[in-house]
């Protein structure tokens, strides 16, 4: 369903790619070829438009050295410090500057937060000796590095900020790959407005799929497509009908028959902490043995954020995740991470270690790797995983499903039946 074009140079032989043609399709049932493979390109920080920033582009503005006195409190250091520099004015660029952890190692005795937008936490390397290591000592469930909102809930609830009531999509069906759809009512909206729209699925889709045994309900099942609009067709015939023309191809099929769906104009302030980062970093969970839960559950926990990345960093034992992006984020990238020895217990939890649950979108994961082995140069690692690499139990994510895994890998894991 992908093919290129070529240009074939007449002296050398060789063939060189023009272009990326994404093929339409048919769905199972149906004749007509209709749908479109999607285009993943600009998922990750600033939608790919621009590389992840350098070190000098973010300087560092207050540094941590390792202290080992008894009296030390290493969280309090760290978290003042993360603190101290949110209070700074950002840049033109939206950058308030980095907290630089020096090499050496440090007791973490509950969650370092990031709550503000253009603050980077930086180590001096993810490597075993000679880098900058934190570890988890607090003995329940947690997330050592929070990057945005602290509250547990946006793990599985959407809070967007919207103006006005949904409107209803008028389109039969709306292909997987379409930038335009119609709907019931133009007028509340205009050309630069961010816009959810939703896929409401029904019981009748639950039935289709045969998914009622395994308990599924419609309305746990909503899925929002965050898109831009670029144009407003007006229809000339049928009152306030019209077409929007996205920025953005969707990457699910609303169908009338299946509950069909709706769209609503989002507020401008999302709540979302921007430009912020983790890098750097050696991040390792205390644990008592093989089967302990009770500790350090996620290395970093990056919730209802955009344009942000986690990167150059290595988790050691954590139960469930290195890298667990939730809530009402968009535009991240994970890059160069690796999940190594978790501890958990197998038959009772779902170990995902680079995960993108519920509503999120336009994710990269680049160079994620789960393999037995040490870090080397540019690589990242998991060991031992179950389900390493997935989106959840909702394939599209209540906030679309453009999640990309960029030369990723995985060994030693276990699917739910090997578990």
């Amino acid at each position: 369903m992908i093919g290129s074009t070529y240009d074939v140079s007449e002296d050398s032989k060789k063939k060189t790619v023009k272009e990326l043609v994404y093929r339409s399709y048919a769905v199972r049932g149906e004749d007509e070829r209709r749908h479109r493979i999607p285009d993943y390109s600009f998922a990750g920080f600033y939608a790919a438009a621009r590389p992840l920033p350098k070190e000098e582009d973010v300087p560092n503005v207050v540094c941590v050295e390792p202290d080992t006195s008894a009296t030390s409190n290493d969280w309090s250091r760290i978290q003042h410090a993360i603190d101290s520099v949110a209070k700074q004015d950002p840049d033109e660029t939206g950058y308030r500057g980095a907290v630089l952890i020096r090499a050496g190692t440090y007791r973490i005795e509950k969650s370092l937060v990031v709550r503000a937008s253009g603050v980077v936490l930086r180590g001096e390397g993810q490597r075993n000796s000679g880098g900058t290591t934190l570890i988890a000592t607090n003995r329940s469930k947690h997330a050592l590095i929070i990057v945005g909102s602290s509250d547990s809930k946006l793990d599985r609830y959407r809070r967007f900020n919207t103006v006005g009531d949904p409107v209803p999509i008028a389109s039969s069906v709306v292909p997987v790959g379409a930038c335009r759809l119609d709907v019931e009512n133009v007028t509340p909206f205009a050309i630069g407005q961010t816009i959810a729209v939703t896929r409401t699925p029904n019981d009748r889709w639950i039935e289709t799929l045969g998914m009622g045994t395994y308990g599924w309900k419609a309305d746990e099942y909503a899925v929002d497509h965050v898109r831009r609009v670029v144009d407003v067709v007006r229809s000339e015939k049928v009152g306030t009908r019209g077409t929007l023309v996205l920025d953005e191809n969707l990457f699910d099929s609303i169908d009338q028959r299946f509950g069909g769906g709706s769209v609503r104009v989002l507020k401008d302030d999302q709540g979302r902490v921007q430009r912020s980062g983790i890098e750097g970093l050696r991040l390792v969970s205390e644990f008592d043995d093989e089967d302990d839960e009770a500790h350090g559950w996620v290395a970093v926990r990056m919730c209802s954020v955009k344009n942000c990345w986690t990167r150059n960093v290595t988790a050691y034992y954590f139960g469930y995740s290195c890298v667990h992006v939730c809530g009402t984020s968009t535009q991240v990238t994970v890059q160069d991470c690796a999940h190594l020895t978790p501890k958990y217990v197998v038959a009772v939890v779902v170990v995902v270690f680079f995960s993108r649950p519920f509503d999120v979108r336009s994710l990269t994961f680049a160079r994620a790797r789960a393999l037995q082995i040490a870090v080397r140069g540019r690589s990242t690692l998991l060991l031992r995983g179950r389900s390493s690499f997935v989106a959840h139990s909702l394939p599209t994510m209540p906030v679309s499903r453009r999640s990309t895994f960029v030369r990723y890998g995985s060994t030693s894991s276990r699917s739910d039946r090997l578990a």
